[in-house]
């Protein structure tokens, strides 16, 4: 079963998969997420339990060059963080998402020590 969650990234690459200048606006995608056993098929060894997969199989839609470090948030919470991927939108090359809930720990402890 597919979920959807909003990606926000810069790049205008994630609605066609062409060459296109980047935005100066963020733009918004609602994506499916794909299971752990059908990511690895497409990046064998890299799907560990701290990273999602999610995007579009078919291409056309997608994450792109210069999106890394960007959101995916779900219900207004931050989900993930892009972090990699093959080419930009490309046919059977998902973005692959670190999953921040893994890190809320260390997240609150570094916004404790350094909010002063």
């Amino acid at each position: 079963m597919y979920l959807l969650r909003l990606l926000v990234i810069w790049s205008t690459k994630m609605h066609l998969n062409t060459r296109s200048a980047d935005s100066d606006e963020l733009q918004c995608l609602n994506f499916p997420i794909i299971s752990d056993h059908d990511c690895n098929n497409f990046y064998p060894g890299l799907i560990t339990g701290s990273v999602f997969c999610a995007g579009y199989l078919e291409g056309g839609k997608g994450v792109c060059h210069g999106d890394s470090g960007g959101p995916v948030v779900c219900n207004g919470e931050l989900q993930g963080i892009v972090s990699a991927g093959g080419r930009c939108a490309a046919k059977d090359q998902p973005g692959i998402f670190t999953k921040v809930c893994l890190f809320n720990s260390w997240i609150t402890e570094t916004i404790n020590t350094y909010q002063n």
